[in-house]
């Protein structure tokens, strides 16, 4: 059938979708609607915003259709979704063979599957229009940290410009009231925040404000005495009108002429700013007459002052802009990149000049069916790039072309990034072919939960907190509909709590008490229901970074998800206080740090060996101290041992790991930092730091040094910079988010990270700050309607100046409620990512509380009249009692509903042929982590799909693995095991996780898996393995000579390149002197192979193994020689050697 016959009632589309009301589930069924009704998969675009959320769309797709294929209730649940889509077209074919013949195309055609973010479909027509876009050809797209280093980079371009004295000018106008931070911080912080908007805005938008007349030197001089002349011949009802006046005068006599500042301060104090105002009332007393008509000419000076200030901040902001936009271009051309902001600009520029079939023709594919996933993040100029794509599509009303977007106003949290939300809400207005629909129905949250978030979010407006923000109160109103949990949902227990905090001696200590009774309610929670994940939500990284912290001395696994800088490590810090030092040698505060620190004596014993670094293409480990990994403090020998006593480098300091309260002296500090740039300048700052890792890995745990490793990898990549300084990679550091790799059930994240994101159970503990801050604001923006064209723009600037002109008024104030919206939605996000249980933390009374925040919007609502007792529950909701019935309910997934948006792991599993999994190219690769998708070769061929509990299971089983030292000193009951594997795998339920305990238990009663675990198995040092059964007496009858570690993580250098990996089991033997003479290195996979193909599938694992060797040679220091390789492959039964 055509699609343009069969697609016929699909329509055009726009969906305002709720928090956890299934977007992603009508997306794909959207999707898949098509598909059946005929549309090739090149066809149809859908678009997101990160590749993670582009990657589940995809496999939702792929897994509903595969289950589909084998489970009569999977198929019929896909025809009712897909007949939503199709409202009142035919109903597609969805036989059995028909599905299949389905997933056959789409996994024969996955290159033509566009399921992509919407920076990878820009990129793609760039690359095809390169020449036609003024880009170079086949560009290095540049995103993260190597974007900010871009930056920097044109901003000394900028700043090397020959005409120095016009760009100090223009930096003098550009940071005047910003003196708290640095010229080159702010003009990065501008850059990056404002280049956007500078190349889509016509230049006439930053000249909006006229310059206007001032007084001159004579006539200031005059109206400041008529003034005085005024104040002695005025009544003045009280002595306040008087005291308000003399405090006009003196600020009138120490007014600078020009100066903004100054005006501002004398339009909003004493008498001048009721008559400013046109008030003429002070102190409810009115202000006599004549002191009004001789302030009148003072007021339009100070008020033509602040105007032109401000316009001549505007215009220096875009002539800097105009002069970064000139020296970027030269930087990225000399380095052959462009960001993906360089690609959106470019093809919005020229969006109405690019023909549609051109594009078409080059990217080998049309797009007749446009899906948008949460439309509310899109930008003005991606919505003006993907205009004539979405207008060709809207054009078409029979079903052949198709336009569907789903998203949700009320979690728009990116207007930063410029997210235009209003285009989401104003679509039906500027096409009427769209169709609105909604969805309001909750598969996530318990009705207790859903109705906290009602009470909260119903009504906005008349909630006292908002009378500030009226207009976003009423905007948001509109917008929120009464949420409800779907039917099977409406049993789910549930628990909300909002808590004032203990109380504290002074508001300083407000926020660091409360995030550490963060911390403790999210150790108490974990230590009753260790199975339920938790999320720790707050508004900045700083929080996060100080709550994990707490969490790790208090013992609790925590990790942050999307990550946050490294200097959330304190030998982080360490480290990069002595770069610093390096760069800065009378850095006092830098040379402190490294002084108190273990480092410090790293550094002693490491200058001595300065001349003995590895040269390149050497191998030296970097990950762990040098005796292996037996806990013992490795002994300073060689490299290590400190200097002479007469080194400049020389101290008395403590042993290490010990702390020391002295100051470098100025020559040590001095001799320290040409010591370091030395190391660097001969061996590369990746090299520099992994040598400190491994001889500060003694007093380091296991986070610290997971941190410290990540260091290493961004100096590995920073070293690749043509011209690398050390201030840079400073701050590279500090701004970088790097996510930390270890799962755990406690999770501490920022609000916008965990945005897509569910928890059983949710802390919010940074609700007391402003609800809005604009302190940070760069400028005040007005377009032509939603996603229209910017007409207007003028830098930001205080209340008590805009507030004295009316047109400036009315944008300011504009701003400030889109930013009040976007604060409710931040609030709104945070509420909706809990499951069962909700805890709120809110300060007691503290001295310049903001009157405006979270923490009073959610009292107002919830708890109007508590107030705010320390230590006091001001509002609960739910059963106490809870905690044990989500548990059970999480596990059995019943009485809950299964959400839309999650797949269902208690769904009939689907008959897949065994896995193939992909070669492992390097030792980071951990086992049993990628599957390949294989197509076959005709759709009655059993589908090789990625399987999501086969992924699972290896994960469980080395987890379990783990926990076997030897098999004759016990295996931990299930109970032990089970809470290991929740840990490790949060979402899986309790049924599966037995599952995995048989396996598990199936595979210690095979012969050779539980021989390869026996302490008494014979271990030669050549050997590759042993053979199953044989026994060493003298090995049994003295097992010390046995070591054993089990998922032993390293970090090595090979040939200039950084490697990390985790060897599953690393056994080794010593002799008599208790030296390293041989080991073993052993790798579990859970591969379904038999026997007779055990041996030619190793094959595939034989590069990743032979890392593992040098890696477990070099940790150990023995010979490779001396180490042998055991592939055990655990579900068969197999022990394969690897040689």
């Amino acid at each position: 059938m055509s699609a343009s016959a069969s697609a016929r009632g699909a329509g055009h589309v726009s969906i305002l979708a709720s928090a956890g009301s299934g977007k992603t589930y009508r997306l794909s069924s959207r999707y898949l609607a098509l598909l059946a009704a005929g549309a090739r998969p090149g066809s149809i675009l859908a678009t997101t915003f990160t590749r993670a959320a582009a990657g589940e769309i995809r496999d939702r797709i792929l897994a509903r259709l595969a289950r589909a294929c084998v489970d009569e209730r999977e198929r019929d649940a896909l025809a009712a979704s897909m007949q939503v889509e199709l409202d009142d077209g035919p109903h597609p074919d969805l036989s059995p063979a028909r599905l299949r013949g389905l997933l056959g195309s789409l996994t024969r055609d996955l290159h033509a599957l566009q399921v992509r973010t919407i920076d990878s479909f820009f990129a793609g027509i760039v690359r095809c229009f390169a020449l036609s876009l003024d880009l170079p050809p086949a560009p290095d797209i540049v995103e993260g940290e190597r974007e900010r280093l871009l930056t920097r980079d044109a901003i000394r371009l900028m700043l090397a410009d020959g005409d120095s004295q016009r760009l100090i000018d223009l930096l003098r106008e550009f940071i005047e009231g910003r003196a708290d931070r640095g010229v080159m911080d702010e003009i990065e912080r501008a850059v990056t925040g404002l280049h956007g908007l500078f190349v889509e805005a016509p230049r006439q938008a930053w000249d909006t404000i006229p310059h206007t007349s001032t007084l001159d030197d004579e006539a200031l001089r005059r109206a400041v005495a008529s003034l005085e002349a005024a104040g002695e011949h005025a009544a003045h009802p009280d002595k306040r009108h008087r005291a308000a006046l003399e405090k006009n005068l003196s600020q009138l006599a120490a007014c600078a002429p020009g100066l903004a500042d100054d005006w501002a301060t004398f339009l909003n104090s004493g008498l001048a700013k009721p008559v400013a105002l046109r008030e003429a009332v002070y102190y409810r007393k009115p202000i006599d007459r004549l002191l009004v008509d001789a302030y009148a000419p003072l007021i339009r000076h100070a008020r033509a002052v602040v105007r032109n200030a401000i316009r001549s901040r505007t215009l220096a902001t875009r002539d800097l802009l105009e002069r970064y936009d000139a020296a970027a271009l030269d930087a990225r051309r000399a380095a052959r990149a462009i960001t993906f902001g360089d690609l959106t600009a470019a093809i919005a520029g020229r969006a109405d000049s690019l023909e549609l079939n051109d594009i078409y023709f080059r990217l080998d594919a049309r797009v007749q069916h446009l899906l948008l996933d949460e439309m509310q993040d899109t930008s003005v100029e991606q919505w003006r790039a993907l205009m004539p794509i979405a207008r060709e599509v809207l054009a078409t009303y029979d079903g052949s072309r198709t336009f569907f977007c789903v998203g949700d106003v009320k979690q728009s949290i990116y207007g930063w990034r410029d997210a235009a939300p209003d285009l989401l809400e104003r679509l039906p207005d500027l096409f009427p072919s769209i169709r609105s629909d909604s969805l309001d129905r909750s598969w996530r949250s318990s009705p207790v939960v859903i109705d906290a978030v009602n009470r909260v979010f119903t009504a906005v407006a008349s909630n006292p907190v908002m009378a500030e923000f009226a207009e976003a109160a009423a905007a948001w109103d509109a917008t929120f509909h009464e949420h409800a949990a779907v039917e099977k949902n409406r049993r789910l227990p549930g628990r909300v709590e909002l808590r004032v905090c203990r109380a504290v001696e002074d508001s300083e200590r407000a926020e660091p008490a409360r995030l550490r009774q963060a911390a403790e309610l999210a150790r108490d929670l974990h230590r009753r229901q260790p199975e339920l994940s938790i999320g720790v939500l707050t508004r900045s990284n700083k929080a996060v970074g100080r709550i994990l912290n707490e969490l790790t001395s208090m013992g609790v696994r925590a990790t942050g998800r999307g990550g946050g800088p490294l200097t959330d490590a304190a030998p982080v810090n360490a480290v990069l206080d002595a770069l610093r030092l390096a760069e800065h040698p009378d850095h006092t505060i830098a040379s402190f740090h490294v002084g108190s620190s273990p480092l410090w004596t790293v550094l002693h014993g490491a200058s001595s060996a300065a001349s003995r670094l590895p040269s390149a293409g050497g191998e030296q480990e970097i990950g762990d101290r040098r005796s292996g990994a037996d806990g013992q403090t490795p002994t300073p020998t060689g490299d290590d041992r400190p200097p002479a006593a007469d080194s400049p480098l020389s101290t008395q300091h403590a042993p290490r790991g010990a702390r020391s309260a002295a100051l470098p002296s100025p020559a040590r500090a001095a001799a320290l930092s040409r010591h370091i740039r030395r190391l660097v300048l001969e061996h590369g700052l990746a090299r520099t730091i992994a040598r400190w890792v491994r001889l500060l890995a003694p007093s380091c745990d296991a986070r610290e040094l997971r941190r410290l490793h990540e260091l290493v990898e961004l100096a590995a990549a920073f070293d690749a910079r043509p011209t690398p300084r050390l201030d840079d990679f400073i701050r590279l550091v500090e701004t970088t988010a790097v996510a930390d790799p270890m799962s755990a059930r406690v999770e501490v994240m920022t609000i916008h990270k965990s945005k897509g994101l569910e928890f059983d159970l949710v802390i919010l503990p940074d609700l007391d700050g402003r609800l809005i801050r604009t302190d940070n604001a760069l400028v005040a923006v007005e377009r032509s309607g939603p996603g229209g064209p910017v007409t207007r723009i003028t830098r930001w600037v205080s209340e008590d100046q805009w507030g004295h002109f009316d047109d400036l008024r009315t944008l300011h104030e504009s701003t400030k409620q889109r930013l009040a919206r976007e604060s409710l939605a931040v609030l709104y996000v945070a509420m909706t990512r809990a499951i069962g249980g909700l805890f709120m933390l809110i300060d007691g009374p503290v001295k310049r509380a903001p009157k405006c925040s979270h923490a009073a919007l959610l009292l107002a609502a919830l708890a109007p009249d508590r107030g705010r007792k320390p230590g006091e529950l001001v509002h609960e909701s739910g059963d106490p009692g809870f905690l044990d019935h989500l548990a059970r309910a999480r596990a059995t997934r019943e009485p809950m509903a299964a959400s839309p948006d999650a797949l269902d792991e208690a769904s009939t599993a689907i008959p897949l042929a065994p896995p193939r999994r992909a070669a492992v190219a390097s030792a980071a690769s951990p086992s049993a982590e990628t599957e390949t998708l294989v197509p076959p070769s005709t759709s009655a061929e059993p589908f090789r799909l990625p399987d999501q509990d086969a992924l699972d299971l290896g994960t469980a089983m080395h987890a379990m693995f783990e926990q076997v030292e030897w098999i004759e000193d016990g295996v931990p009951e299930d109970a032990v095991l089970r809470r290991i594997v929740a840990r490790v795998l949060p979402r899986r339920g309790e049924a599966w996780i037995d599952r995995s305990i048989a396996s598990f238990r199936a595979a210690l009663e095979k012969p050779p898996v539980r021989g390869v675990l026996e302490r008494a198995v014979s271990h030669q040092p050549s050997a590759v393995g042993p053979e199953p059964g044989t026994r060493n007496p003298e090995v049994a009858a003295h097992p010390a000579v046995r070591r054993v570690w089990r998922e032993r993580r390293f970090v090595r250098e090979h040939d200039g390149v950084i490697q990390q990996g985790t060897i599953d089991r690393l056994e080794a033997t010593q002799d008599e002197a208790g030296r390293y003479v041989a080991a073993r290195v052993i790798d579990f996979k859970t591969d379904a192979v038999d026997a007779a193909e055990a041996t030619a599938h190793a094959a595939r694992y034989r590069r990743q193994m032979l890392d593992y060797r040098a890696a477990a040679a070099s940790l150990l220091g023995i010979d490779e020689s001396a180490v042998g390789l055991v592939l055990v492959y655990v579900h068969p039964g197999v022990v394969t050697p690897v040689t």
